[in-house]
């Protein structure tokens, strides 16, 4: 499963990237991660969250970055759902 994802990493261009809906540290840890690898590889990234960030974790690199309102998903070639056990966690 491993070897699939770099797989599609390596393949695919752009990429958006989201978690579950009331934030926490790990969902926003996780995805600033995520963005910052992917962009050190010459990736298009875009962090998308329907809730703001949580103060509290405005100060981690990249939070600035974060976006709330995407026009379209379909320019996107791979999605990223982290820190969600189940589709309906991330809303809209």
């Amino acid at each position: 499963m491993i070897n699939k994802i770099v797989d599609i990493i390596n393949s695919c261009k752009k990429f958006l990237i989201t978690a579950h809906i009331r934030l926490d540290g790990d969902a926003v840890g996780s995805e600033l991660a995520l963005y910052h690898v992917l962009r050190k590889m010459g990736k298009d990234a875009v962090v998308y969250n329907q809730d703001r960030t949580p103060e509290v974790y405005t100060f981690l690199p990249g939070a600035d970055a974060v976006v709330h309102c995407l026009d379209s998903v379909e320019m996107f070639d791979v999605a990223f759902v982290l820190d969600c056990n189940e589709l309906e966690g991330v809303g809209e």
